[in-house]
Formats: C-alpha cells, sequence, structure tokens
C-alpha cells in the first residue's frame, strides 16, 4: 500500500512556528484565524492559501527585525552535526570574561589601597604645611623637610592621575567582561545547537 509523505510546506509551517516560539493558539491569534486552521494545515488537512502564507512570512521578518536577530531555519539532514570547534570558542569567550573580571577585581582592590594611601598622604602633608606657615620656611626642621619630600613623591604615585588611569582600566576589563556575555547570548539565542552540545560535554 502507498503511503502518503507529508508536503514539506507543511512540515515547514509547523517548523516555523516552534521557531519563533508560538503556540498553535499564539500563531492563529497573530494571523487572526482559528486554531483549528494552523491545526489542520499542519497535518496537512487543509492548505493554507496564499495570502496567509505571505503573512507568515511577513510576521518571521518582522519578528526577526524586531530582536535584531537572524531567524535560524531547521538545520538540513545533509549539514555536518560538528560544533567541537565552536564549543571551543565558547569556551574562551567564557574563560577571558571570567579572566576580565579577576583582573578588574585585582584593580579595583588596588584602586581602594592608592586612594586610601593618597587622603593619608594628603593629610601628613597638609600638617607639615601647617607648620610651615607658622615658621619660617628656611628654618623647618631638616628631618620634617625629608618627609615632606618624601610625601610629595608618595603622592605622585598615587595621586589622581594614577586612580584615572587604573579606573579606565577597571572599565575597559568590565565593558570587555559585559560584551563577551552579549556575545554568548546572541549566540545562545541564534545557535542553540552550540550550547545543547556543550551541556551534553
Amino acid at each position: 500500500m502507498n503511503k502518503k509523505s507529508k508536503p514539506v510546506a507543511s512540515e515547514g509551517l509547523a517548523a516555523t512556528r516552534i521557531r519563533l516560539g508560538f503556540s498553535q493558539q499564539q500563531f492563529a491569534d497573530e494571523l487572526g484565524v482559528a486554531k483549528s486552521v494552523i491545526a489542520m494545515a499542519e497535518i496537512n488537512r487543509r492548505p493554507l492559501p496564499t495570502a496567509l502564507l505571505l503573512k507568515i512570512a511577513a510576521l518571521e521578518t518582522c519578528l526577526a527585525n524586531q530582536s535584531g536577530k537572524t531567524v535560524l531555519m531547521p538545520k538540513h539532514p545533509a549539514e555536518a552535526d560538528d560544533w567541537s570547534e565552536c564549543n571551543w570558542m565558547i569556551a574562551k569567550i567564557r574563560y577571558r570574561s571570567a579572566r576580565c573580571l579577576d583582573q578588574a577585581a585585582l584593580l579595583q582592590n588596588k584602586l581602594t589601597a592608592m586612594e586610601n594611601r593618597y587622603q593619608e598622604t594628603r593629610n601628613a602633608l597638609q600638617l607639615i604645611e601647617e607648620q610651615q606657615s607658622v615658621k619660617d620656611e628656611n628654618k623647618l626642621n631638616t628631618n620634617l623637610q625629608h618627609v615632606q619630600d618624601r610625601l610629595i613623591q608618595q603622592l605622585q604615585s598615587c595621586g589622581q592621575p594614577a586612580q584615572a588611569l587604573l579606573s579606565i582600566r577597571i572599565a575597559l576589563l568590565e565593558a570587555e567582561a559585559t560584551t563577551n556575555k552579549e556575545l554568548e547570548e546572541q549566540l545562545a539565542t541564534k545557535f542553540p545547537p552550540i550550547f545543547s552540545h556543550t551541556k551534553n560535554k
């Protein structure tokens, strides 16, 4: 007995609906038809009119444009199912993100210590300058003068320009980690097989 195979159009309708994330009822509501129309078309009991097919294509394009992502077509049976190189690149992205965050945390601790040292240095210099204001500068204690010189040198290493430079390095590392995270999320949406294969390993 000859068996009739389902036409590609019917299989494509169900695949399109699922890929767009709609239930049959939601898909029918979006298209302005009854749920039974979609259900019957998916099992090849009732063909969809050309106008409705065009409406589906327009809906698919609209959703793709709204999300800023390309809708991924189902994989062709002839395509290879080797995602190993992609998995390696995803692991590299994750490693780089974690590394950026670790480095940013270390630099943040360094920045906090630098800010504290800067404040302490400023306070110490202020005390010396107050003593200078009540004494003849030429008669300032020699040891105190040496202390002042050392504090001025220290101020150069922890001053505001040095703090700003460290803050920029932290911001760049955090921005890279954020960008990598966003990239991973975009890839997970556009190419789910990459992450399903990664979880299975």
